[in-house]
């Protein structure tokens, strides 16, 4: 029985015959009524820290989100660490429908400030089984406060990628020979619009009420890149798209992720020959095309660079910048970053290079083998990948230790190096005084490691053996709380109950 039927179960009303005869009729409602109201408050003052109310049973009686594998959240929340489970979701769950092949993703989490506030997640997974079976998903925001679902978009097919920002959400449906956008509001899911994109879409982007899609398909010999422009308001009213650039790229040519900007918009090739095209924003007129690396000059004496994030910005004179540009995902938005890039030479791991004046495109430092995680507190935390780097074989083995360290991002000096055990860390989020990293791997888990001094404040491991695919964790930080999101295991909000 599911949780929503345990509900209707709970509400059913009761049969004339099943009305107690031993007092009056009145009395006993008044007397059954007080009972109820005890009992939930005792119900919510002890399950509230574990429980989540879906939309459809809010104010009426709470419903239990089902709890994660303890094998997946468990070791999170043992007596060694100050983490306490708050609620959690499964992608089924937050489906509302029976899946197979279950998956949930995190495309939105929100400002890290904000203890509440909406999170938007991506669920799908597989109805049925063999030739009747089909995909399915949709975009859920969930509470981070509460747990509880604020809203379920509508019923999407086959979804490769959504892409989410504060005034749109953007969801491309693939099918067997063409593709199709979903817009959404990011306030109460209720959708915008539907268009159809050439081809099969494969990558999405949201930029400032306007969303970008770029597909592939192959044809006469060649691959045909696709790049639409999709704006809101204009799908809302008539249906269709603003423009559609093309290009065409050698066959087998995979487009990579779409970068914006102001006044640009640019798609990388990936696999084949690593080029890149740039468009004008306005209408989709090309503006170059270039292998990484080489000069731009669209017009304005100012060289578009890729910043990290999926944006464009412009450095005066055309000033040449090696590497590819990278920022870190976890950020408290008061710790200056400088532009960073990961450069790569005869060494697998590379090294990341430090701009503090991109326009005289001299690096400022670099630290080899290094990959920018989380900027807070005034540092700059980095995973330095173990000998071998990111293509060796020591990177491969789990029992290879790495390192974790924090760099004044102005001078690329070295605060602290701290070693953990296996793999490099993949993800990071930033709490007070703390940094939390996960990897993936045998050597998957958590570790908090202090700002002050890179002492480990507590690790959390899986126990017993873990497969070598062991999915990390991507975490997420909203206040003191933390939260945990694996693509195969569902979402967890984690209070911190304690000084990390």
């Amino acid at each position: 029985m599911t949780a929503h039927a345990r509900h209707r179960a709970a509400a059913r009303p009761r049969a004339p015959h099943e009305r107690p005869t031993t007092e009056p009729p009145r009395r006993a409602t008044a007397r059954r009524a007080l009972v109820a109201l005890g009992l939930g408050i005792l119900a919510v003052s002890y399950a509230a820290p574990q429980f989540t109310a879906h939309p459809e049973t809010a104010g009426v009686s709470a419903g239990a989100a089902p709890g994660p594998e303890p094998s997946t959240y468990g070791v999170l929340t043992g007596a060694d660490t100050p983490l306490r489970l708050r609620w959690s979701w499964t992608a089924e769950d937050l489906l509302d429908t029976a899946v197979t092949a279950p998956h949930l993703e995190v495309i939105d989490a929100g400002p890290a400030a904000a203890p509440a506030g909406p999170l938007l997640t991506l669920a799908g997974g597989v109805v049925g089984s063999g030739a009747s079976g089909y995909a399915t998903a949709r975009v859920v925001a969930v509470d981070a406060g509460s747990g509880a679902v604020r809203w379920r978009g509508p019923t999407l097919g086959d979804v490769p990628e959504c892409a989410a920002a504060a005034d749109l959400v953007a969801c491309a449906e693939r099918t067997a020979d063409a593709g199709r956008v979903v817009l959404l509001d990011p306030r109460d899911g209720r959708e915008l619009g539907r268009v159809a994109v050439p081809g099969r879409a494969t990558h999405v982007s949201v930029d400032n009420g306007t969303a970008y899609v770029v597909s592939a398909t192959p044809q006469d010999g060649a691959t045909r890149l696709d790049l639409t422009r999709l704006d809101a308001d204009r799908v809302a009213a008539t249906g269709a798209v603003t423009w559609t650039h093309t290009e065409l790229a050698p066959l087998g040519s995979v487009p990579g992720p779409i970068l914006t900007g102001p006044s640009a918009v640019g798609v990388t090739e990936v696999s084949v020959q690593g080029r890149e095209f740039l468009v004008a924003a306005g209408d989709g007129s090309p503006l170059a095309d270039r292998r990484p690396g080489a000069a731009l000059s669209p017009g304005d004496g100012r060289r578009p660079v890729r910043t990290g994030q999926g944006r464009f910005v412009a450095l005066p004179g055309g000033a040449p910048l090696t590497g590819n540009p990278v920022r870190p995902a976890a950020r408290d938005g008061a710790t200056p970053i400088p532009l960073l890039a990961m450069r790569y030479g005869e060494g697998a791991a590379g090294e990341l290079v430090g701009y503090a004046d991109p326009a005289s495109g001299r690096p400022t430092w670099t630290v080899p083998g290094a990959r920018p995680l989380a900027a807070c507190a005034g540092r700059l935390v980095v995973a330095i990948a173990p000998s071998g780097g990111s293509g060796g074989a020591a990177a491969t083995d789990a029992s290879a230790d790495s390192e974790v360290a924090a760099l004044e991002p102005a001078t690329g000096a070295i605060a602290w190096r701290t070693p953990l055990a296996g793999r490099p860390p993949t993800s990071a989020a930033c709490t007070a005084g703390t940094v939390l990293t996960s990897r993936a791997g045998g050597s998957g888990g958590v570790s908090a490691t202090r700002l002050v001094d890179g002492a480990q404040a507590w690790s959390s491991a899986p126990t017993g053996p873990a497969p070598a695919d062991t999915e990390p964790a991507r975490l997420t930080a909203r206040g003191e709380a933390l939260l945990v999101a694996t693509r195969r295991s569902g979402l967890a909000r984690l209070d911190c109950l304690g000084p990390t």
